[in-house]
């Protein structure tokens, strides 16, 4: 007697999944972290003027510019030409903070058919104003990260 056996392929659950844009509640602090501070005052050498503020970079603009130079073929007055431009760009971007574009919180959601939450995965200090193909690629990780963990989830019965 011969038995046949079906190859059988596993049902994976149904999944509804969601996926949210929110500012950062952290994103003034991050701003201050990666792109510098606003002042009253000047307290540093590499502040610039804006609008009535100084703007202090998070970073050693001079400390870059002598790396640069040790590291590269770039003499040191064009490095520190250089740092001056990523701090007067920084302190533009930074001054435009909350009016023209924010930090914001993706948060990807997967869900059962019963409306189940199952995975929620999240990334913040995500920038308004990047391209829109780059926006696409974020979402799009995320909701496999959290699909990937719903899907064990799901299919284990453990929700």
């Amino acid at each position: 007697m011969t038995f046949w056996t079906l190859p059988t392929t596993p049902v994976l659950p149904l999944l509804i999944s969601e996926i949210s844009r929110r500012p950062d509640p952290q994103g003034e602090q991050l701003a201050n972290v990666t792109l510098g501070t606003l002042e009253s005052s000047p307290d540093t050498d590499w502040c610039v003027q804006v609008g009535g503020q100084y703007f202090i970079p998070a970073w050693n603009p001079e400390a870059e510019a002598q790396a640069q130079a040790a590291f590269t073929d770039i003499p040191l007055s064009e490095a520190l030409d250089q740092a001056r431009e990523r701090v007067r760009h920084s302190a533009l971007r930074r001054v435009a903070y909350g009016v023209s574009w924010h930090y914001q919180r993706l948060s990807a959601r997967v869900f059962d058919v019963e409306g189940t939450p199952l995975s929620t995965k999240s990334l913040g200090g995500v920038a308004s104003d990047l391209s829109l193909e780059r926006q696409q690629q974020l979402e799009a990780q995320l909701l496999a990260q959290a699909h990937e963990d719903a899907q064990d989830w799901a299919i284990l019965g453990l929700n």
